[in-house]
């Protein structure tokens, strides 16, 4: 009779040990499924950004712009009153979007009395642009130095962005 008491003491502990197995288990793979991760009032979002740069002027349509891309060159002779044109177009063809700043930097120019060719250009942004030919509409624009321009922007997914600069020296 005592082994028989010690035998149902023996499953009666087995048990209760398989039942407090059994309900940790439980309450660890429970977390797995109910935990969260809150950041403020960050959001964070997976997804792809492809974003590509077009220039369009007299004799180019729609060319990507790469870092050996040279702009502005429909001027032969840079003299006072020259003005050329750039037509932009940013395309962002990946699921998030996008915030940019577009600035304008003038490279290689060379100095003559203390004067360099970024120190006289003047840049106007143009939103809708107008006519390459139109030089009183263009003129009739607010130009600023070349380089203290910038642009701030956004762009949302799968859209584009165009606008047009004009590049005026010496007005």
């Amino acid at each position: 009779m005592n082994s028989k008491n010690t035998t149902k003491r023996a499953l009666f502990t087995s048990l209760m040990a398989m039942l407090v197995c059994v309900t940790m288990l439980i309450g660890t793979t429970f977390a797995w499924f109910t935990d969260s991760v809150t950041s403020g009032t960050n959001r964070i979002v997976a997804g792809n950004l492809d974003v590509r740069l077009f220039h369009s002027k007299k004799a180019v349509t729609d060319e990507e712009v790469t870092e050996t891309t040279v702009l502005f060159t429909d001027v032969a002779i840079w003299e006072p009153g020259a003005m050329v044109y750039e037509n932009f177009t940013v395309e962002n063809a990946g699921s998030l979007a996008l915030k940019y700043v577009f600035n304008l930097k003038v490279t290689n120019a060379t100095v003559v009395e203390g004067v360099s060719l970024a120190d006289v250009l003047k840049v106007a942004f143009v939103d809708g642009g107008v006519t390459p030919d139109d030089r009183t509409a263009a003129l009739s624009q607010t130009f600023s130095p070349i380089n203290s321009f910038s642009l701030r922007d956004s762009i949302e997914s799968n859209e584009t962005d165009t606008f047009r600069y004009y590049c005026l020296l010496g007005a």
